[in-house]
């Protein structure tokens, strides 16, 4: 009997050790891998790079990874493959789980791989200098300080940015931000908007017009004081870019480019967060732009929503009841958006045969709680981006690895879906709005003109 249970043992054991997980050889691989980006010295978040430091954390770490909480990447799998993924697979997610539950196990210490794959710098031929923004302290009674800062664009020629990089004052307070591309004769507007808030920056925490419009009374004043309507304002600015923390410098999908006219507004919000370095402050933050005189595939960020939400309150079109759940949706036909690109670009539609999709971001404020952009086609969609736990510190561009393309005499058959939903805990009902204390529901995708001889249609997937 103790033969067959010695046999049996000895047997069995390489099956354990198959099985059995350690932080060394398991565990601190994807955290290079993975996570370092941003658990940094310097950045934003807690730093794991030293392994006995980021140890410490284990618990930390396995609760945050198995509730999906970190890394934060939104997009649910299995509809698209996206460029930049830094999200988990099911079986490095197992690992995490096995690990916890086995009383994270160390192991050997072993060397570190992360600097091989260490990204090359971004260097860009533009440099835009947040102004207002050096020696600034962020609001310090929320931990979170969402501020809007104005300069001009610096090129007196047309020009298309093909690449976007940041270098932050203070890494470690800069949680992301969202370069906004307005019209040159509204940058007076907004250096008003400066100007009111002590020539720092401005509060801004849905887009790229000052919060304080949203107040009772203060949109009333502008329009009484401005000869630019507030629709004029806020339609008459667009989504250039957006950088977050890990994301050091990136180029547009290849041959395109986003048109930039000469001396436009260039709106930056900057999501500032404090919890991890009250009273520091930012030392002036820059941002660094690729560009080209010329590209061949033209492109522009198109903001898909309902004007109508942005009213809520008067017109019923977007509320979310106190202690409750509410969605909206909306689809929008492709046709036109060739003309849009073509014109913006200053050039021939006739150079082109299709539109291509190359990105999609759901885009709502504090309530959101899930959001879908769908690609109908007659009666097939396909889903191109799923978020079923919406946060809106995480939000980003999804760059899709393979565009979707749209023929130009297929575009009035196509259409963009937005759907958004949301979940109210307060106990008064929230309205669509500008402000921050409103929703919205917007997604923004990167539409390209080009020409090609593969320019068939997406395949697409039935309806769900």
């Amino acid at each position: 009997m103790m033969r067959i249970l010695t046999i049996f043992l000895l047997w069995s054991a390489p099956l354990w050790a198959a099985h059995s997980v350690s932080y060394y050889r398991d565990i601190r691989p994807i955290i290079e891998d993975k996570c370092l980006a941003c658990h940094a010295q310097g950045s934003v978040a807690f730093s794991f790079e030293d392994p006995e430091r980021g140890y410490d954390f284990r618990a930390a770490i396995v609760g945050a990874v198995v509730a999906r909480r970190m890394p934060p990447w939104m997009a649910e799998p299995g509809h698209q493959r996206y460029l930049n993924d830094y999200s988990l697979s099911d079986a490095q997610l197992a690992l995490f789980e096995r690990w916890g539950a086995a009383g994270y196990p160390k192991g050997r210490p072993r060397q570190s791989t992360r600097n091989a794959k260490a990204p090359a710098g971004f260097v860009g031929d533009v440099t835009v200098a947040l102004a207002g923004s050096r020696d600034f302290l962020p609001d310090q009674t929320h931990p979170d300080d969402y501020r809007c800062f104005v300069t001009r664009w610096p090129l007196d020629h047309p020009a298309y940015v093909t690449g976007i990089g940041a270098t932050p004052g203070n890494a470690r307070i800069s949680h992301h931000a969202i370069i906004y591309i307005g019209e040159p004769s509204h940058l007076p507007v907004y250096q008003e908007f400066v100007a009111a808030e002590g020539g720092q920056g401005y509060r801004c925490f849905g887009g790229p017009v000052a919060d304080r419009l949203a107040e009772p009374g203060q949109r009333e004043a502008f329009v009484a004081s401005h000869k630019e309507s507030f629709e004029e304002l806020a339609n008459g600015q667009y989504w250039l870019a957006h950088w977050a923390p890990g994301m050091e410098g990136y180029d547009l999908p290849p041959g395109t480019g986003i048109p930039v006219k000469p001396g436009a507004t260039v709106v930056v919000q900057m999501h500032y967060f404090s919890g991890f370095a009250p009273n520091e402050r930012d030392a002036g933050s820059v941002l660094h732009f690729k560009t080209a005189e010329q590209v061949a595939k033209p492109a522009m960020n198109w903001p898909l929503s309902r004007s109508e939400w942005l009213q809520g309150k008067s017109n019923g079109s977007l509320v979310v009841p106190a202690k409750g759940k509410s969605s909206v949706s909306f689809a929008a036909s492709l046709l036109g958006l060739d003309q849009y690109i073509a014109v913006a670009s200053g050039r021939p539609l006739a150079d082109f045969d299709r539109i291509e999709i190359h990105s999609v971001n759901v885009h709502m404020h504090l309530i959101g709680a899930a959001g879908r952009v769908r690609l109908l086609h007659d009666d097939t969609a396909e889903i191109l981006l799923n978020v079923p736990r919406y946060q809106f510190g995480w939000q980003r561009d999804f760059f899709l690895a393979q565009p979707r393309r749209v023929a130009l005499d297929r575009l009035d058959a196509t259409q963009l879906e937005v759907q958004c939903e949301f979940a109210n805990p307060g106990a008064e009902p929230v309205y669509g709005g500008y402000g921050s204390k409103e929703e919205m529901c917007y997604n923004f995708s990167l539409l390209a003109l080009a020409k090609g001889e593969d320019h068939k249609d997406s395949a697409r997937k039935p309806a769900p």
